[in-house]
């Protein structure tokens, strides 16, 4: 009996210590599944079937690099494919389905992604009449570019389809006709007779958590080079995968963008120039390389040039010296002061508030764009007393009016300039008055009110309600300022000694609201709640009299 009961409790032990187990595993598999991935998917084609396009040397051999690099055991990659042309020639279905299997792995918003495609770009008409990029494939017909060909945008549509915040398409091609790209003998034509450029910087390119980095600018070649034995960009970018410019303990891509793009160039005599087009508010870092130091994790963001002509431009945060940005700088979190100053003849080239968001990194270029700090805006806004007494004696109705509004952003320091007049039209009422012969009498007025106020105002970015690229961006605001009130009345009754009235008070006006600016189109609207404390102007006895108000309006900045 003893040995039965003992085998039961091996047996019930047995089954005890195999479901820990089970669950310890399936726990595991649960956060495995939720911690966020690495992926890489290196596109590269350098053969093609039409001899219109010349072959490519290193296209093949930069994708092997590239996918090389980041599948290095201590680089931590989870995944990646390498898609190239060596074995059997690929078309436009293959990358798309290249981009399907990324998509399904990608699953996580934590995800990094670096997706990088080396060969031909080229330009062709499309079917609304405008010229159009494409990137050329192993079976590109440049007679039939839109079956055979990749549509440029389609290939972006798929990178910003991808779920991750953190991704960088690199692009090591061109569509100048020079170095790797081909322009077809009609191409050269047709383009040849246009008056003005073929297509634009793709400015609505840029969206929320995502890189495009370019081996040239939209009109430049990237060249190939015999001695590099690469792609000149993308050999610049592999060696800049390794250089911790700013000393953080890690590199991220804009860090070796920004020193690929110098030594290229460098390397081309002013030839080839690489560029980038990320977010406007910041962009949350993309390590390649390393792992950031403790002290670098909080409260700070990055601060850093891509282009050279700004790399040597030095900088002040809340009047604090940080030095020249050529390296990247680190900088404080939050709500700052930022000045941007020539060394060279100390110039001030910018000087204005900004929100560094911690861990993110900012391009020093985002912040020379010339600032509109002027605002002018025409609003409708209604008000009434709340207090009884001056309600039935001098304003028993709501009254509608109009405002015009000036606002001077950062006028004073953090702080803005608010100047405002309102004006109320004429309207006719009923008020109530005590008489010493009658008692309470009921006379009709004809009442108008003007007012002055100035004050200052903050601004709080509502990044939730904004877009990236700040096209259309959110401001919450709150507002104190100093208010003069005159109201003007007409008695319709001859018993008054003065049938025209007027009188004036003043007071504070606090209040807050938001404002909705589209950025392109230099148009700004708002709304306002306010309360206005002024000094009783009546034969009551309270000191105080509370006028809420509330306003929408609408205008532009300049």
């Amino acid at each position: 009996m003893h040995i039965f009961l003992r085998c039961l409790v091996v047996i019930g032990l047995g089954f005890s210590t195999f479901g820990h187990l089970r669950a310890d595993s399936a726990r595991d598999a649960v956060l495995e599944g939720l911690r966020p991935k690495k992926f890489v998917l290196s596109i590269g084609m350098g053969k093609f079937q039409d001899p219109v396009w010349r072959e490519l040397r290193f296209s093949r051999k930069d994708a092997r690099d590239v996918y090389g690099f980041f599948r290095k055991d201590e680089k931590n990659f989870d995944g990646g494919e390498l898609l190239s042309d060596i074995d059997h020639p690929l078309g436009p279905d293959d990358i798309r389905k290249a981009f399907a299997r990324l998509e399904q792995d990608n699953r996580n918003e934590e995800d990094t992604v670096v997706v990088y495609v080396s060969t031909h770009g080229t330009v062709a008409y499309k079917d609304d009449g405008k010229v159009g990029r494409y990137i050329v494939t192993s079976k590109t017909d440049p007679k039939h570019m839109k079956d055979t060909a990749l549509d440029y945008d389609q290939l972006v549509s798929s990178f910003q389809a991808l779920k991750s915040r953190k991704k960088v398409l690199i692009l090591a091609f061109c569509h100048s006709g020079v170095g790797k790209s081909v322009l077809t003998p009609e191409m050269k034509r047709a383009l040849a007779q246009l008056k003005g450029p073929y297509f634009e910087e793709p400015i609505q390119e840029r969206s929320e958590g995502s890189i495009i980095l370019t081996a040239s600018g939209w009109r430049e070649p990237a060249l190939e080079d015999e001695r590099l034995q690469n792609d000149v960009y993308t050999h610049y970018l592999i060696e800049g995968f390794t250089q911790d410019r700013n000393g953080d303990g890690a590199v991220s891509i804009t860090e070796a963008h920004a020193y690929a793009a110098q030594k290229t160039y460098d390397y081309t005599q002013g030839r080839q120039r690489p560029s980038a087009i990320m977010e406007l508010l910041g962009s949350d870092p993309i390590i390649v390389s390393g792992s950031l130091k403790e002290k670098s994790k909080s409260s700070t963001a990055s601060l850093f040039s891509l282009m050279d002509r700004f790399s040597k431009l030095v900088v002040s945060v809340d009047g604090k010296d940080y030095g020249s940005v050529e390296k990247g700088l680190t900088v404080p979190e939050g709500e700052v002061r930022l000045t941007i100053k020539d060394p060279e003849n100390h110039k001030v080239l910018a000087d204005r508030v900004v929100n560094f968001q911690s861990g993110r990194e900012y391009s020093i270029a985002n912040y020379l764009l010339p600032r509109l700090p002027h605002s002018l805006m025409l609003g409708v806004s209604v008000i009434q007393f709340l207090d009884q007494t001056t309600q039935k004696g001098y304003a028993p109705t709501v009254s509608q009016g109009f405002n015009l509004r000036y606002t001077y952003e950062e006028a004073f320091s953090l702080y803005d300039l608010v100047l405002e007049g309102s004006y109320f039209p004429e309207q006719k009422e009923k008020i109530e008055v005590d008489t010493q012969l009658s008692g309470r009498r009921e006379f009709e007025q004809k009442r108008s009110m003007v007012g002055l106020m100035a004050g200052g105002s903050r601004r709080v970015p509502l990044d939730s309600l904004s877009r990236s690229d700040r096209s259309i961006h959110t401001d919450a605001h709150w507002l104190v300022g100093l208010k003069v009130l005159e109201l003007k009345r007409t008695l319709s009754e001859p018993a008054f000694e003065q049938l025209d009235k007027s009188v004036a008070t003043g007071g504070l006006t606090i209040g807050g609201g938001a404002e909705v600016t589209w950025a392109y189109h230099l148009v700004r609207a708002g709304f306002d709640i306010r309360a206005d404390f002024l000094k009783n102007f009546t034969a009551d006895s309270t000191r105080i009299l509370t006028l809420p108000s509330a306003s929408l309006y609408v205008g532009s900045f300049w």
